[in-house]
């Protein structure tokens, strides 16, 4: 007969395998704003500390999250009020205010070159887009934000670039749920054994 312990351990693994293989629909993410030397420090903003970070929902493929929206935004560790729309950048020149349209949007820090995607507010907004004006920078990272003191812009795409920039899935509370209950069945099986040999040693010998 298994011990229930074993049991538990072993349903706890099963539910494990099955929600590690299931689709994470939550992701953390955060990147630094580098000023790469190339643009307008006079207009630019002058520094390389402002990060950006933020929870999405989305899917994921290969690498890339496919943005769906967006839960929260914060600049500096300050949160970001208002709703944020997703969009993407399609690509049909540099300076195009109707270049962005809904959907698709993607932020990957495995594949830096598919990055693209306006994340915008009422007051701020952030994008990481694909930049066919920029020779040397195949990617643009452009932001405005009512909380820095200047509003500091990119007005010439191309000068900042995002540094440090990491996705990563949110467990769900099932998962988390899982790996509780399996740490609990490993903590009864590892007391019943302990609580065990005591009695064995006391037992007479034959």
């Amino acid at each position: 007969m298994i011990p229930a312990s074993l049991k538990v351990v072993g349903f706890a693994a099963a539910l494990l395998t099955l929600s590690g293989n299931a689709e994470a629909s939550v992701f953390d993410f955060s990147y630094t704003i580098v000023d790469n030397g190339d643009g307008y420090p006079s207009i630019d903003a002058p520094s390389s500390t402002n990060v950006v970070s933020g929870v999405v929902t989305g899917t994921e493929a290969a690498g890339d999250v496919t943005i769906t929206s967006v839960v929260s935004l914060s600049l500096n560790g300050v949160a970001l009020p208002g709703s944020f729309s997703v969009n993407y950048y399609t690509d049909k020149g540099g300076n195009c205010s109707t270049c962005f349209t809904g959907g698709s949007a993607v932020i990957s820090s495995i594949n830096p070159l598919d990055n693209n995607f306006l994340l915008s507010g009422p007051e701020n907004y952030f994008y990481i887009i694909p930049w066919p004006n920029g020779p040397s920078n195949p990617i643009a990272t452009q932001f405005y934000s009512s909380v820095l003191n200047n509003n500091y812009f990119d007005y010439y795409n191309g000068q900042f670039v995002a540094g440090n920039l990491s996705v990563s899935a949110v467990p769900e509370p099932t998962t988390w749920a899982m790996m509780i209950l399996g740490f609990m069945g490993v903590g009864v099986m590892a007391y019943r054994r302990k609580s065990k040999l005591p009695l064995l040693l006391a037992s007479p010998t034959p």
